[in-house]
């Protein structure tokens, strides 16, 4: 094939939709990796043979934690310019999921870029007990899932050990064994609460919404926890309402109107909750909408946490209300 070009490679094997610079084809005919996009390249056949010489087996698997932190990075200045251009006064925190993936490879080399704008998430008790391992002192951890003692425990314990450990609370019971375990080991909790708002949108996840959704808590059940908690020491731990709504349906990327109930519950409790500040999940805008779609989203939210299951925000000190 003689008149074969690496412009029709390209073309084939779609490269330039998929690629995003970090991978091409030489002159050569190689495949090559460009692990920090605009740094130099590695030819994957040169690093078989490299491999090969020094005495590894295939098939190989090939690494490259760059392409990662690039990526993130790109991902968190996405976000950043879109609150300049809005003057959006809060502020955004990628969370990562570690069930998506657990090997250390991935997970810790997410952690490695620990900042202020990097968390990890926990579902379950082995994904926290990943997640306390893989934290930096101050990294910030989502404790999401079902929770029993030991669970909360090991949550607490991260907290004592100088890690941003935040449980969220997805049903009642959920709270008498948060303040049973932080008065037990002496340790102020850091606690959030996931709404279960009645709003039904559309689409693949309609039916994961609404008042037969399984996780979160109803607006008068989120209103009796912060009033549980105002008669206690830790009146204010709770510092961010999550609504898992927000990030399943592309209507908000057109409709940010669609967020004004979660906006509204938050108004209410800042009376008489002052450590609240506003949460809302936004793991899906990153790829369903655009970033003046995403700032006008989180300039309808005051004092918007995005979390996600890629996303959250960092904390901001919460916005004083009028309302």
């Amino acid at each position: 094939m003689s008149d074969w070009s690496l412009d029709q490679a390209r073309k084939t094997y779609s490269i330039p939709h998929w690629a995003d610079g970090y991978f091409d084809v030489n002159d050569a005919g190689h495949v090559v990796v460009t692990p920090t996009s605009d740094g130099p390249s590695v030819s994957l056949p040169e690093v078989v043979d490299a491999a090969r010489a020094a005495g590894a087996k295939l098939p190989l698997l090939v690494r490259f934690p760059d392409i990662l932190g690039q990526r993130l990075g790109k991902l968190q200045a996405a976000f950043a310019q879109a609150q300049s251009e809005w003057d959006y006064a809060g502020g955004y925190t990628a969370v990562y999921p570690i069930k998506v993936n657990q090997h250390r490879g991935v997970a810790g080399t997410l952690a490695s870029h620990h900042g202020d704008g990097f968390g990890l998430e926990a579902g379950s008790k082995p994904e926290l007990m990943a997640v306390l391992a893989l934290s930096r002192p101050g990294g910030l951890i989502v404790c999401n899932g079902y929770k029993d003692r030991e669970y909360i425990r090991l949550a607490l314990i991260g907290r004592k050990l100088g890690l941003q450990t935040f449980i969220v609370i997805e049903k009642p019971s959920e709270l008498k064994l948060v303040l049973e375990e932080a008065r037990a080991l002496d340790v102020k909790p850091g606690l959030g609460v996931r709404m279960r708002l009645a709003s039904l949108g559309a689409g693949k996840w309609q039916n994961s919404g609404g008042d037969k959704a399984k996780f979160g808590l109803s607006p008068r059940q989120v209103l009796d926890l912060w009033k549980t908690l105002r008669d206690t020491e830790y009146a204010d731990s709770c510092s961010c309402c999550i609504s898992t709504w927000a990030r399943r349906f592309p209507m908000c990327a057109t409709s940010p109107t669609a967020c004004a109930r979660p906006r509204a519950i938050s108004w209410s409790c800042r009376g008489w909750a002052p450590g609240s500040a506003m949460w809302t999940s936004a793991a899906a805008w990153a790829s369903i909408t655009k970033a003046r779609a995403r700032a006008a989203i989180a300039r309808s939210i005051t004092a918007c946490i995005p979390t996600p299951a890629t996303s959250c925000s960092r904390w901001p000190a919460p916005a004083k209300s009028t309302a």
